[in-house]
């Protein structure tokens, strides 16, 4: 697909606007949502918090059901966005192939296995040293997480392990994705996906590790032509990150990391060269669900 200056220069521009738009509905819900549960907590009880601990204490599980509904906002209005410039074109074109046909197979589920648990240990190593090599880094990530999920606890599971990586797909790996497969080729897509999506998260640790997962969840979007195989990969990504310290009661040392990663990683490349999946893109084709 021949592309000039100028239509890349609006790719990016695009990117960039979806990044700040998927920001922005989670910023103006909690807003809206912390601001509102002042004023009802002032309504009750005619006093305003003391001081900024009592109020963080107050807000700290409205946060986790703001952050819920934050997701489910952005899976309606990123799913709708994709869905109306993506699926719908592609049944009316006739082109239309569903994603979960495409992995409803031994080798694609041994693929999207392997390649997440893979990443979920790589993304542990990159932490881990993010932790040593940053100063502040951890505590910073704990706090915010510690923000997101001080509620309730099943609320905050299903935002961190199924709605946040929807809604994240649907932004990143679906409408961004596909809007610069106008511009740019494999590489293009996915540098320019995982950048705003590392970028997204607006803290060190988190956006180093999402870089390069970012990178790979791009690459099996543009390799399979659908958001679902990402979509799949980032859900048992988040749920390994939730379920492994939970049942073994610590996280994976630096050692078990590391070794846990090369198997993975080595099973990655061994399930991905058993696929069927075209190395090169058909250009006119679109983006598919």
């Amino acid at each position: 697909m021949k592309t000039t200056k100028g239509s890349k220069a609006k790719a990016i521009l695009a990117a960039i606007g979806i990044m700040l738009l998927f920001i922005g509905i989670q910023a103006i819900i909690g807003a809206v949502g912390t601001v509102g549960a002042s004023a009802l907590h002032y309504a009750q009880t005619g006093e305003a918090f003391a001081t900024n601990e009592e109020y963080m204490e107050y807000i700290s599980g409205i946060l986790t059901v703001l952050q819920f509904v934050g997701e489910i906002a952005c899976i309606v209005i990123f799913g709708l966005w994709y869905y109306l410039g993506s699926v719908k074109k592609d049944q009316k074109l006739g082109t239309y192939e569903s994603g979960l046909k495409k992995i409803s197979n031994v080798n694609a589920i041994a693929f999207l296995v392997c390649i997440s648990l893979g990443f979920y240990t790589f993304d542990l190593i990159i932490s881990k040293i993010t932790t040593v090599l940053i100063p502040g880094s951890s505590e910073l990530f704990s706090q915010l997480m510690g923000l997101v999920t001080g509620g309730n606890q099943i609320v905050a599971v299903l935002t961190v392990a199924l709605f946040a990586p929807i809604a994240e797909e649907l932004a990143f790996r679906g409408v961004m994705l596909k809007s610069s497969k106008k511009a740019f080729a494999i590489v293009g897509c996915v540098i320019l996906s995982a950048l705003m999506f590392a970028i997204m998260h607006m803290n060190p640790m988190q956006s180093l590790y999402a870089l390069p997962i970012g990178l790979a969840l791009a690459f099996v979007a543009y390799k399979f032509n659908s958001v679902i195989p990402a979509i799949i990969i980032h859900i048992i990504n988040n749920t390994a990150a939730v379920a492994i310290p939970s049942v073994l009661g610590r996280p994976l040392s630096m050692v078990e990391a590391v070794v846990v990663c090369a198997i993975f990683m080595a099973l990655t490349v061994f399930t991905y060269k058993k696929l069927s999946v075209k190395d090169e893109q058909v250009e006119a084709t679109e983006l598919s669900a």
